[in-house]
């Protein structure tokens, strides 16, 4: 063990119960030789942390992992190195051996802010192998978008879209945004032949560089995509997933971003008949960590990703702060991740 624990004590924050948040001052460890001592600089509320704190996991769910620290998208400090670094929320070094090359979709994985304490304390230990350096060039509120974006970066590295392919994403928020920005920037896809199907006209503007875009409250869903992205989940996903299911060609794969308990309905004929692929692609890698802050380097791309920054942001002092944070994040419409800090 590592001697000479400077910090004896760590305040963090634990989701309870849906919506009830609880700051605790506790004895803080400083683990293994192989683990580093971060200090937790910003962090980003995502929608899978909304999911448990709306009570929208599954009860078993919620029963066994709560309570938890939330929050698994952020940028922190690593204190020995004086260095600035995002933590891989998966932790890889968990997985069994048989499981070497695809631990990213082993079923037990640690995972911070549901089956691991996440980022909603001032300081943790963690792998140091599983920390992605950030270079100079990136600020803290763009860093908070590694992780949504080394999901993208995963997604596109699986499907591997062409340049003919027609492409289509259903959702409006900020892992849709990122989406079509890759492909865009990253990918050259022509605006011709990417749509993205959404509720929010606030949110579809931001789109208007990279793609077409359908309010699907007030247009009719039209057209055939040979790629179509679902990147909402939660409550909304049989909704989602019956958009997804009207814009299939013959041969079409759907690939879900979007993560939920739910359980919809599919028309299982057309499926089978057109021969559609359903891939699940939420979980991501060491390498789609670095891939990302390589892309996130570039100035060019910097002016995309700032967009998807909300303007408001909350400093969390006592869970009532926390709370409120949350509750911001759910009510309202407004593009971009809400970010958040905790000062020691």
């Amino acid at each position: 063990m590592m001697q000479n624990n400077p910090f004896k004590k760590n305040t963090a924050y634990y989701l309870t119960e849906p919506f009830v948040f609880r700051k605790r001052v506790e004895p803080f460890h400083l683990g293994s030789k192989g683990q580093a001592v971060l200090k937790t600089l910003k962090s980003a509320i995502c929608g899978s942390d909304l999911q448990y704190y709306l009570g929208q996991k599954a009860k078993e769910k919620l029963k066994q992992r709560l309570p938890v620290i939330p929050l698994h998208e952020g940028v922190c400090l690593n204190l020995a190195t004086g260095k600035r670094v995002v933590p891989v929320a998966g932790d890889l070094t968990q997985v069994p051996k048989e499981f070497k090359g695809r631990e990213n979709i082993y079923p037990g994985l640690p995972y911070m802010g549901s089956t691991a304490d996440g980022l909603a304390r001032h300081y943790l230990t963690y792998p140091k192998e599983l920390l992605v350096s950030v270079p100079d060039n990136v600020g803290d509120d763009l860093a908070c978008l590694v992780e949504p974006l080394s999901i993208i970066f995963h997604s596109l590295n699986t499907v591997i879209p062409q340049h003919y392919h027609r492409i289509a994403i259903v959702g409006d928020g900020t892992m849709s945004y990122l989406l079509a920005m890759v492909l865009h920037s990253y990918y050259q896809l022509p605006k011709p032949l990417l749509t993205v199907y959404g509720i929010w006209d606030s949110k579809l503007a931001k789109f208007s560089e990279f793609a077409n875009t359908i309010n699907t409250d007030t247009q009719d869903v039209e057209g055939q995509a040979d790629i179509i992205f679902e990147a909402v989940g939660g409550p909304e996903m049989q909704r989602t997933l019956d958009v997804c299911l009207k814009l299939c060609a013959p041969g079409s794969l759907i690939g879900i971003i979007g993560i939920s308990d739910s359980r919809p309905s599919l028309a299982v004929s057309k499926l089978v008949n057109w021969g559609v692929t359903i891939k699940g692609l939420t979980r991501s890698t060491y390498f789609d960590y670095k891939q990302s802050l390589t892309y996130m380097a570039d100035y060019k791309m910097q002016k995309y990703l700032q967009k998807f920054i909300h303007p408001r942001q909350f400093t969390i002092n006592s869970a009532t702060d926390l709370k409120e944070a949350f509750d911001f994040a759910v009510e309202t419409h407004a593009p971009g991740r809400i970010l958040i800090s905790f000062p020691v």
